[in-house]
């Protein structure tokens, strides 16, 4: 059965409350503790999720008596996230502290070993593992190696430490396999009930969140989407992008086919067809 992806449009802090509603967002999340995983952006990068997006989602948490911390793990290449300090700065930079966000920021290369689908270990960012519940609140956008980067990538690249993302960028003729297999291994940490997903549609740009210099995005704003389901929700991401490009995005810029990654998880209990819902 197709999973429900809400899009908004238009008063997009005001309707995420009716979106969260429609998903039980408070049968998942009150009282829980809550990861809530985002990437704050490389410095120099102005394409990331805007922190009023990530606030708002922060404030629901609270007013349900969720204990939310906002995450993110360490880098694998020297950049202004490498360290936790490094990172700590970057995101002060770029809007992220406990005072505007209004939950802790916690930053790590902590893990545990997990398990996907393919026989191997991943290294499962412990804080997300340690937690209730996950919200994963995503940037839409290019990706040079994964043709696209969004709540699939968030999680089975941004929800892993270092070493996972070494073996990753050391095996670039599969990583789309290693990228959902790391995901699911985030995944299995849930219980289908335990898990959100938030898409911002916006300064969707060639390159990932990751660049310090990705320009600003190559097209309109197109709104923010949210589903229980994270293939179905960058499923509709890709399908949503290449409709407002008027072809496809990625094709353009001779990226791969981001799908292959969708259909993976598929076929390990997350369906990625979606029926499509403006709120």
């Amino acid at each position: 059965m197709p999973s429900k992806v809400y899009l908004i449009q238009k008063s997009f802090l005001q309707k995420i409350p009716k979106a969260f509603g429609r998903l039980g967002f408070n049968e998942r999340f009150a009282g829980k503790k809550v990861a809530v995983k985002v990437h704050m952006g490389e410095y120099g990068n102005l394409n990331y999720v805007r922190p009023p997006i990530v606030g708002k989602c922060i404030e629901e948490l609270l007013a349900v008596g969720a204990k939310p911390f906002v995450f993110d793990s360490l880098t694998k290449y020297h950049g202004s996230r490498f360290t936790v300090p490094d990172y700590i700065e970057t995101a002060r930079k770029n809007g992220f502290t406990e005072e505007t966000i209004g939950c802790p920021i916690v930053i790590t290369d902590n893990s545990i070993k997990a398990r996907g689908f393919l026989d191997r270990d991943v290294g499962v960012s412990k804080e997300v593992a340690d937690a209730d519940t996950l919200l994963a609140v995503s940037h839409a956008k290019g990706h040079m190696f994964s043709g696209y980067g969004g709540a699939v990538k968030n999680l089975g690249f941004g929800a892993v430490n270092q070493e996972t993302k070494n073996v990753v960028h050391n095996n670039k003729r599969k990583l789309l396999e290693l990228i959902a297999n790391q995901a699911l291994a985030v995944l299995n940490q849930f219980e289908k009930n335990e898990i959100l997903f938030l898409n911002v549609l916006n300064d969707i740009s060639s390159h990932c969140d990751c660049h310090g210099d990705a320009r600003f995005g190559l097209m309109g704003g197109i709104g923010i989407l949210v589903s229980e389901n994270p293939a179905a929700i960058d499923n509709a991401s890709v399908d949503l992008i290449n409709k407002e490009f008027g072809r496809d995005f990625f094709e353009s810029l001779n990226y791969i086919d981001p799908r292959p990654q969708f259909t993976l998880l598929a076929e390990h209990g997350f369906e990625s067809e979606y029926g499509l819902e403006e709120l």
